[in-house]
């Protein structure tokens, strides 16, 4: 569970949709994304088949939430969001593809990833992204901190964002991932057009 200061950083930091755009939210357990980032529930749908999902659909019962996804894959978001734990269904070594599958040209994706998985793992799937023709960036997110240093909610934002934006990840108990999908399909057609190919 995503602390109340930690919600804030992502608020601060994560693209808001506009009106028409649409979510994607892998593991998508409590639903917190539809709260941080004020979504409608024609804009939304929530991907996760743990036990989480029965609880989560009733507290937001007009929302969409799928508990299996055979057969939905390439549903076009654009906007990617997902959180990666401990015993998630959707494997993390499976996010390039789910990105790339379902992320519309232009689109971003915003990554919560438990530390527990791994640096090396985080590299590997940095890098596998990028092999996709997606930018990825890596952010640290809720530092450990001696509780002396701030004593209310403006002191701990400030700390634990100003850590955010100094790129540091060690010492945070997650990891942010987030970037862009860019339209290389596009541009590779107008290629082919005035070659004639």
């Amino acid at each position: 569970m995503i602390d109340i200061v930690s919600q804030e950083i992502i608020c601060n930091h994560i693209v808001k949709p506009d009106d028409s755009s649409k979510v994607l939210d892998f593991n998508c357990q409590e639903g917190d994304f539809i709260t941080i980032l004020q979504l409608e529930p024609d804009q939304y749908i929530g991907v996760d088949f743990s036990q989480n999902i029965n609880t989560t659909k009733k507290i937001y019962p007009d929302y969409k939430f799928l508990d299996s996804w055979i057969g939905k894959s390439f549903i076009k978001a654009d906007i990617i969001c997902a959180s990666f734990y401990d015993g998630c269904f959707f494997d993390f070594q499976y996010l390039p593809n789910i990105l790339f599958d379902n992320l519309e040209y232009q689109g971003v994706f915003f990554i919560i990833v438990n530390t527990h998985i791994g640096e090396d793992r985080l590299f590997d799937i940095q890098n596998k992204i990028r092999e996709k023709n997606m930018s990825c960036d890596l952010w640290g997110l809720e530092y450990s901190m001696p509780k002396s240093e701030y004593k209310n909610f403006e002191q701990r934002f400030l700390v634990q964002n100003t850590m955010t934006l100094s790129g540091e990840l060690d010492g945070c108990r997650y990891w942010i991932m987030s970037g862009k999908r860019k339209d290389t399909n596009v541009i590779s057609l107008q290629k082919v057009k005035k070659e004639g190919v």
